[in-house]
């Protein structure tokens, strides 16, 4: 498409096209196979949060679709390369203008002359015509919650047209639910007759509306289907009562029980009912109401043959709700010592799991001493861990009240599972063998905890004396206002040094802390408390380490770099006042990488008339008047640096103090510099003026090599 032909309809400009082109109009197309309609609707500007640019107001577009329609009626059902009509386009971005162009022109019985279509056979199939998606203008549009757009749509429609699932398996009644509008169920329900409720997986628009513990919705949807949909399940098995379970919507729980009450007995694939679900999720207020409207619905097992008590206490962070209110309930006592296909009563899985609540299977009629197809009562299973928490041990407590000899496992239940007198030597010796691994393990743990401490205390005495002995050193000498006091206590480096090294000294101290306190604790806790204890402190020494290597680095980097940004910045300016008010070291002590002064800075620094100008730095007059109240020399003194550059100032350096014969390390003075420096012979005035300057103080010395 001509670019010409592109803005134009994207702006609604139909007289730029009537003007610029010839051809028919359906013939213009992007490589999107879009026509001036799809352009001209996907341009049209609304009021958003980030409002775009380049296109038209919905007037002025409806003007252009109904003028382009009158002209050339076939791009009604033109489609893209995606399947989208222009009517999906606009359902799509909700321009209830333009759909209500298009649904004009449906209506009229206009001949397209270009194509010979007519045009009411074309609009009576534009309402349910399908894009590549399988989608309609009434997907679109309901997707969005474009409600007026809906109701356009809703009124040209037959109330028996059959709007299906698209691609993705959803009909508009189950998008409607799925995005939580209430308001666009309530139209497409009462517009037709049956609508189609179908969604993806299985599920239906019921399902939907259990999801989002709407009662309106829910109720509308079974007003319309009844109980049958209720019962219908989606591909896990799920019924919209485990949905409402699961979510632990309590209003569409209700709803559903009214409708049919059946559905509490409905099991999913793994044959868990929707009060296993609410169980297993602690959703107390749908398991009470699920309850007292199905009081025997508690006595459905799954597939593992587990009720609903059985994954109450099978959490590994237990949240007691569920598992209390079946407890305390009378008609459910006999969930309390029900067997799974292993022969796990709720005991035996509350054992199992990490959770722990001091009433949870306390009750006098749960039945401790019961034993699993493996022969293992829950108290065994406590005692197996490898790991016993400190949850671990107050279930023991509370529960089995600490009896933990094996009088405790021997009686008649013993020999019913197969279990003879002259076997309790054999229990014993696997309790005496637990108690060895147990033993093992703490000494294995006591033999890292010695390494981990001289760790420990290494990085603890390192940090210290790093702390003692500052990066830099101290300032000495009474003349100064403040002795004693580090060296390199303005630069960054040094106090991000204080703040890593403090911390490390912290994290190490908190280790080595730790370590000591162990050997204090009461043995009831060790094989629990003990691990944790230890955890810990190999975290806080783990922890240390990196601040520790930072304090190092920046030690390093503090003692190279000592000069502050700020000394640097004033000196480059040549800027005394802030040397004079900011700084109290004397002014030698400021060096760079390069043991560079701040005479060095500031000479290198001038700022001359060049073809590139440099900015940061000072001009020459400022920096006259700077080196000769900071007049200093370290290396190649401030000469060498002003005899090699390219400018001049008759005031810098001309001081009677100024050592003139001063040999750097590679023998030469100053004067010699502006000779053999140069890569090329100058006849510059600045050099010149610069040797009149030495000439006038000539001297027998001045230009002889120095041995």
């Amino acid at each position: 498409m001509d670019p010409k032909i592109y803005n134009a309809a994207a702006q609604g400009n139909l007289e730029a096209l009537e003007h610029d082109i010839s051809d028919p109009l359906d013939g213009f197309l992007t490589v999107n196979q879009s026509t001036i309609l799809h352009i001209c609707i996907l341009s049209i500007l609304v009021e958003e949060k980030f409002p775009a640019t380049g296109g038209t107001d919905p007037v002025s577009a409806a003007r252009f679709v109904e003028d382009v329609l009158n002209r050339c009626p076939s791009l009604l059902l033109k489609a893209n390369a995606e399947g989208d009509t222009p009517l999906h386009v606009a359902a799509r971005y909700g321009h209830a203008s333009i759909v209500e162009v298009l649904i004009k022109h449906k209506k009229s019985q206009h001949q397209d002359l270009e194509s010979g279509v007519q045009v009411d056979q074309a609009t009576t199939e534009m309402i349910g015509k399908q894009n590549n998606k399988r989608d309609t203008a009434l997907h679109e549009a309901v997707r969005y919650n474009y409600i007026e757009v809906v109701k356009q749509l809703l009124t040209v429609v037959d109330p028996e047209f059959p709007f299906g699932a698209n691609a993705a398996g959803e009909t508009p009644l189950y998008l409607a639910a799925k995005g939580r509008f209430p308001d666009l169920v309530s139209e497409i329900i009462n517009k037709f007759m049956s609508p189609a409720y179908d969604g993806p997986l299985g599920e239906t628009a019921l399902h939907a509306a259990a999801f989002w513990d709407d009662e309106g919705m829910t109720q509308n949807i079974l007003e319309r289907y009844g109980g049958d949909l209720c019962k219908q399940a989606d591909q896990k098995g799920w019924t919209p009562l485990h949905m409402a379970a699961y979510k632990n919507n309590i209003e569409p729980t209700k709803l559903l029980l009214k409708s049919d009450v059946e559905v509490a007995y409905v099991k999913d694939a793994e044959g868990r009912t929707a009060l296993h679900i609410a169980a297993y999720c602690n959703n107390s207020l749908v398991t009470e109401v699920i309850i007292s409207m199905c009081p025997d619905c508690g006595e459905v097992v799954d597939n593992e043959g587990r009720n609903a008590l059985h994954l109450a206490v099978m959490m590994t962070k237990l949240r007691p709700d569920v598992a209390l209110m079946i407890q305390d309930n009378s008609p459910l006592r006999n969930l309390l010592n029900q067997k799974d296909n292993d022969g796990n009563t709720p005991l035996h899985l509350y054992c199992k799991s990490d959770g722990y609540h001091k009433r949870v299977l306390t009750s006098p009629r749960v039945d401790k001493m019961v034993f699993n197809k493996e022969n293992q009562t829950a108290y065994q299973i406590l005692r197996s861990k490898n790991f016993q928490t400190g949850d671990d041990l107050k279930k023991m407590k509370n529960i089995f009240e600490e009896r933990e000899d094996y009088r405790f496992f021997n009686n008649g239940r013993v020999l019913e599972v197969g279990y003879a007198d002259n076997n309790m030597e054999e229990l014993k010796g696997e309790d005496v063998k637990l108690k060895q691994e147990r033993e093992k393990l703490m000494e294995e743990e006591g033999k890292a905890a010695q390494v981990h401490l001289v760790a420990a205390v290494l990085i603890t005495t390192v940090t210290f004396a790093a702390g003692i002995n500052m990066p830099g050193g101290f300032i000495g000498g009474d003349d100064h206002p403040h002795p004693g006091s580090a060296v390199l206590e303005q630069s960054v480096a040094f106090k991000v040094f204080i703040i890593t090294n403090a911390l490390a000294l912290m994290l190490s101290c908190s280790a080595v802390f730790i370590h000591l306190f162990i050997p204090l604790m009461p043995s009831e806790d060790l094989f629990k408390t003990r691990t944790r204890f230890l955890q810990l402190a190999f975290w806080f020494l783990l922890s240390s380490m990196a601040p520790m290597v930072l304090a190092f680095v920046t030690a390093c980097r503090g003692a190279i770099i000592a000069m502050d940004p700020k000394i640097y910045k004033a000196a480059a300016k040549g800027n005394l006042e802030v040397l004079e008010h900011d700084i109290s070291h004397p002014l030698d002590g400021f060096l760079t990488v390069n043991q560079n002064t701040i005479l060095h800075i500031c000479i290198l620094s001038i700022l001359v008339e060049e073809e590139f100008l440099a900015i940061g730095g000072t001009d020459p007059a400022l920096a006259a008047k700077f080196v000769k109240d900071v007049l200093d020399n370290n290396g190649n003194t401030p000469l060498h640096h002003y005899s090699k550059s390219f400018w001049y100032h008759e005031r810098v350096l001309n001081s009677p103090r100024v050592d003139k014969m001063v040999f750097n390390k590679k023998n030469q003075n100053a004067y010699q510099m502006i000779l053999t420096s140069k890569s090329f012979p100058t006849d510059d005035d600045d050099d010149k003026k610069k040797m009149r300057a030495f000439v006038e103080r000539e001297d027998n010395g001045l230009f002889q090599v120095h041995d």
